[in-house]
């Protein structure tokens, strides 16, 4: 499957869902202090990638790969053929996005806890454009 796009074919819960789950997976992981395996996020760090998820407006993406890292943090990323976005969901409540299409263009910043309708923006110039 490596290389392949996956796309939602569907409505709202089409890549959401997945994304869902995928996030609730972590939760089956243990809490790791070896700092390199992925360890099992704080209730306060998923509620934070669910929101970021929520906030985000698009029904038609492909479904990001979501995964835990080493310090509890959470990281959301979209392919597509042309850009790639990532999400991350730090322990500490940071929320940070860096986003590359194939042409050079960059963007990157922080959201700002609570207000993630900027990532909308984001999300149309890197997977919707």
């Amino acid at each position: 499957m490596a290389g392949q796009i996956r796309y939602a074919l569907g409505g709202d819960d089409i890549w959401r869902k997945p994304a869902l789950q995928q996030l609730a997976s972590t939760q089956d992981l243990k809490r790791k202090e070896d700092g390199f395996s992925p360890s099992r996020p704080e209730s306060s760090t998923i509620k934070m990638a669910e929101a970021v998820i929520s906030a985000i407006k698009r029904d038609y993406l492909p479904i990001p790969f979501v995964s835990a890292s080493a310090d509890g943090g959470i990281t959301l990323e979209w392919h597509k053929p042309a850009s790639r976005l990532t999400i991350n969901i730090r322990a500490i409540g940071e929320v940070g996005y860096f986003g590359v299409r194939e042409s050079g263009y960059t963007c990157e910043g922080e959201l700002k806890h609570g207000n993630f309708d900027f990532i909308n923006e984001v999300v149309d110039i890197l997977l919707v454009r």
